[in-house]
Formats: C-alpha cells, sequence, structure tokens
C-alpha cells in the first residue's frame, strides 16, 4: 500500500529526480494510483521543481505477475528517500530492476540497502543525498551500466538468492 508522504520525502525525492531528468530527457516517474489524494502533492511537487507533472505516470493496480511484468520494463529504480520502498523494492529487485538508494538512520530508510546487500548489489547504497544524484546521473548517462547492473542482478537472481527464493531460505534456517 502507499503511504502518506511528508513534504520532505516529496521534496527530496522531487530533487533527485529533476537532476537525473536533466541526464536522461525520456525518464519518467511512475507512481501507484492506488491513493488519488497523494497525486496532487507530487504533481505540484514536480512542478515546484521544474518538471512537467505530465512525466509523472500514475500506474494502475495490477494482479500480481502483471505488476512485476510492469517493474520489469524500468532499466533503473530510484528509491524514496526519508522513508525508503519496501514491498516495491522487493518487487524491483524480484523483477531484475537494479534500485539506487541511500541507506538512512532507522529501519524504514535501509530496507532497499538490506535487499541489495543481500542480492550482492552493495554498490547500489550510498550514504547521502549528493552521492544519490550524483550516481543516478551518472546511470543516467550510462545505458551500458544499467544493463550491466541489470544482468548481473538477474543472473545472481537466477542463481539463487535465499532473500529471494523460499526454498534456499528455508533450507538455510
Amino acid at each position: 500500500t502507499d503511504l502518506p508522504l511528508s513534504s520532505a520525502s516529496i521534496s527530496a525525492n522531487s530533487s533527485a529526480w529533476a537532476s537525473t531528468r536533466s541526464a536522461r530527457r525520456n525518464s519518467n516517474r511512475s507512481r501507484s494510483t492506488g491513493r488519488r489524494r497523494g497525486q496532487s502533492p507530487l504533481s505540484n511537487a514536480a512542478r515546484a521543481a521544474g518538471l512537467d507533472p505530465a512525466r509523472l505516470r500514475w500506474a494502475p493496480r495490477l494482479p500480481r505477475d502483471a505488476h512485476l511484468a510492469r517493474l520489469g520494463a524500468a532499466d533503473l529504480g530510484l528509491d524514496a528517500l526519508v522513508c525508503g520502498a519496501h514491498t516495491t523494492a522487493a518487487d524491483l529487485v524480484r523483477a531484475g530492476v537494479p534500485l539506487l538508494t541511500r541507506a538512512g538512520e532507522r529501519l524504514a530508510a535501509r530496507v532497499a540497502a538490506s535487499l541489495l546487500t543481500a542480492v550482492g548489489l552493495p554498490d547500489l547504497v550510498v550514504d547521502d543525498v549528493a552521492t544519490f544524484e550524483s550516481r543516478a546521473v551518472a546511470l543516467g548517462h550510462d545505458a551500458a551500466g544499467r544493463a550491466a547492473l541489470r544482468a548481473a542482478l538477474r543472473a545472481r537472481l537466477e542463481a539463487g538468492v535465499p532473500s529471494f527464493s523460499p526454498n534456499l531460505f528455508a533450507r538455510d534456517l
């Protein structure tokens, strides 16, 4: 489920997305339409950051398999700052989409970092917003780098990662 976003979260994420927008003009930001009341604040934050709110894509709820297939079309995920992704982070990784995250101080801001470490991609975990933005921009310019991250993630998932394989997880208990 979607959680209400604080203005700090919206501002931090909009700033990071605005930075990457200049790197990749065809980048878009997808968001679940689970709670329509969240659309106006995000559209307003995009507008305030100088971005066209039409570049926000409101994704309707889908059955799980269709949702994962839709996520798999992305070539990079940018985690939410302040309170990071949880289920969405797991879904992105499960769909083979690399995710850039910033590990925060609280549990809610470290879930994606744990998932990325579990799949052997700790280099996608950064320590601060400035590094998050610069790394997102760098990846935005580097199609081969994004493809390599995606291939590495998918190879690791196919080889078996206990966090994403119930049978391996149970065996390791």
